[in-house]
């Protein structure tokens, strides 16, 4: 992270005008340091006056305010960036994850099933399908997403964990401690 930092503000210096660097450094700013929110916020907001229709700087915006717990605007400008292009998983992940933590677990699940959709051999929508369901105490729904992910993924040991938990939520002892050994 601190090579990235490095380079991206030399990328800030040779072009103070480029949204794209500015939308990558919000986010590298943000994930070395979650307290230089202040600064991560401005190379976002700035990615975003510089050009509004680059997807990556409605991302970071989001980021930005997603990684700093304010949810509502991270929303927003999610909800920009799928305006830009409705087809990457990414973004269908994060405003799943808005859903999630605002509490709506339909639109949330909708929203991980087509990153899944999107993204057939990525584990995390498959595994954010399978919380939210856990959440709302849908054990069974829960754990067909977990085991989903870990046949996608057999070595992962947290998805034999989150799978684990789900069959024992359910009440399948057996099934949970043969998924919980291989965690």
């Amino acid at each position: 992270i601190l090579e990235a930092l490095q380079k991206l503000e030399k990328a800030v210096e040779l072009d103070p005008n480029s949204a794209l660097v500015r939308a990558y450094y919000a986010e590298v700013i943000i994930d070395e340091d979650v307290t230089a929110f202040e600064q991560a916020r401005e190379q976002a907001q700035l990615a975003v006056q510089i050009d509004p229709n680059l997807l990556e700087a409605q991302r970071a915006m989001g980021y930005v305010w997603e990684v700093t717990g304010n949810y509502d605007l991270a929303f927003e400008a999610y909800q920009n960036a799928l305006r830009i292009n409705q087809n990457l998983a990414l973004i269908h992940v994060a405003m799943g994850n808005m859903y999630f933590n605002n509490g709506d677990s339909r639109s949330a699940i909708d929203s991980f099933i087509r990153a899944s959709t999107l993204a057939p051999e990525d584990v995390i929508p498959l595994r954010r399908i399978a919380q939210t369901y856990a959440r709302d105490g849908e054990f069974g729904k829960a754990s067909q997403y977990a085991q989903s992910a870990v046949d996608l993924d057999p070595s992962n040991s947290r998805l034999h964990g989150d799978l684990g938990r789900m069959h024992y939520k359910n009440a399948d002892y057996e099934a949970a401690i043969e998924s919980l050994a291989l965690a």
